[in-house]
């Protein structure tokens, strides 16, 4: 750095250009890495989130009207909140057991890692179920009631 001075007197500090603050740098990579990550996965946990309401909806249709119209509700709100195609209807499964009605959906989805050759699956579940009073439950990933 150069001190040059005012007009006054008093020595007035000036930058020199070319410097490199690896702050800045720092920040600036930090920031480039945040964007990729979240453009890699985030995208897959905001479906997880849609699904939740597709499962609930196709829940809640089953014990208003029937298991088949259940299932072709799951099928259409899948295309209705634009679920992408790595989650099929086959990923759900519908059954009963000890008196409830079950709507487990399971998929999974690659990630490939970019400037790199790493891929990275992820794999996701939601659960929902009625018990004998047709209240809604929603299931946890360890097959324990969470509501």
């Amino acid at each position: 750095m150069r001190f040059l001075s005012s007009e006054e007197g008093a020595p007035v500090r000036r930058d020199r250009q070319g410097e490199v603050d690896l702050f800045k740098v720092g920040l600036l990579i930090a920031a480039v890495a945040a964007v990729y990550w979240g453009g890699a996965f985030l995208p897959h946990y905001w479906v997880t989130y849609k699904m939740e309401e597709v499962v609930t909806v196709s829940t809640l249709e089953w014990r208003d009207k029937s298991k088949d119209k259940a299932q072709g509700r799951l099928a259409r709100e899948l295309d209705k909140k634009e679920i992408p195609l790595y989650v099929l209807p086959q990923d759900c499964d519908f059954y009963e057991e000890e008196n409830r009605r079950h709507v487990d959906c399971y998929w999974a989805v690659d990630v490939k890692w970019l400037l790199v050759d790493k891929r990275t699956t992820l794999e996701f579940y939601v659960g929902k179920y009625l018990d004998k009073r047709d209240v809604l439950h929603d299931i946890s990933e360890l097959g324990t009631p969470t509501g």
